[in-house]
């Protein structure tokens, strides 16, 4: 590559389509563009433009060499902005997708000291339902619960995410006692997630009890979910940190509390890839130590 400068000379001029407007652009004489040519010309044995009273041209080798290393440059270019990111402030915009209880409790709560502490970077929250897939969707990071990790992803935990049996006093003052796991096979079951049938581990004083329930209603939102357990629709199980407030206030109370339930985790999606970008980085930094409080119970 000891003829770099040389090239870079040779696409200024052939943008610029005269000697003395690249000259002015990189800000050195025309007589050291017209060397610079000339040396680049002299090691390919190749014309690459043609010069007149109106400008220059390229040759049909010139364009051919132009069109290569315009995506060279094009390559340097980023290679050079990732270098620097690496080692400066970061800055710029960084798009985060999150189901709309996490963007809500987790991400929003964090984001005036983070935007504080971090200027240069605008944030792009979607909050969406929809599960991801490899490929799809344009985002920097995604936040998710989580049973596992989809595949075409990297993954960084974040906090486990403990799920409560519960429901309001409601249904449970009109319904029949539940005092085994094997009761609610006799209930009105809500969930949040995929599948025709909902699988729901329970540990308890007779060991890990697995039930295989036809759900009255499934819901692609944990959101939708509290809503329908507050109504007094059922019981289902609700991830800790939507269900705390509500169970201190007896909005809903917890069911079979001698059993624990099944727990998820809050991790972190990106793009496979050799390293993070700087935003990302100071993103999960900021944020993983701060989201882990919010996963007790109440």
């Amino acid at each position: 590559m000891r003829h770099l400068t040389s090239i870079v000379v040779f696409a200024r001029v052939a943008e610029a389509g005269s000697l003395a407007a690249a000259a002015d652009e990189l800000g050195v004489s025309k007589p050291t563009v017209s060397k610079h040519l000339a040396t680049l010309e002299q090691h390919l044995q190749a014309r690459l433009l043609r010069r007149s009273t109106r400008g220059v041209t390229l040759t049909p080798s010139g364009r051919r060499f132009f069109d290569r290393c315009q995506k060279i440059l094009a390559a340097l270019g980023e290679a050079e902005l990732e270098a620097v990111e690496t080692t400066t402030v970061p800055r710029g915009p960084l798009k985060v997708v999150a189901p709309h209880c996490v963007a809500q409790r987790m991400l929003i709560p964090q984001l005036p000291d983070f935007l504080s502490d971090f200027p240069g970077i605008t944030l792009d929250i979607e909050c969406t339902e929809q599960p991801l897939h490899a490929g799809e969707g344009d985002f920097d990071l995604a936040v998710q619960i989580l049973d596992r990790v989809p595949s075409g992803y990297a993954s960084l935990h974040l906090a486990k995410c403990p799920e409560i049996l519960c429901a309001a006093p409601a249904y449970l003052n009109r319904a029949e006692p539940v005092e085994t796991p094997d009761d609610l096979l006799r209930h009105r079951c809500l969930v949040w997630g995929k599948g025709a049938v909902a699988p729901w581990t329970l540990d308890g004083p007779r060991g890990r009890e697995k039930l295989e329930l036809a759900p009255l209603a499934r819901m692609n939102s944990a959101d939708a979910l509290r809503a329908m357990l507050l109504e007094g629709l059922g019981v289902g199980l609700l991830p800790a940190f939507l269900a705390r407030d509500d169970l201190a206030s007896g909005a809903l109370v917890r069911v079979l509390p001698d059993y624990s339930e099944n727990t998820r985790e809050v991790r972190a999606l990106f793009a496979e890839g050799p390293q993070l970008s700087r935003k990302v980085e100071v993103f999960l930094d900021y944020l993983r130590p701060r989201i882990l409080p919010q996963q007790s119970a109440a």
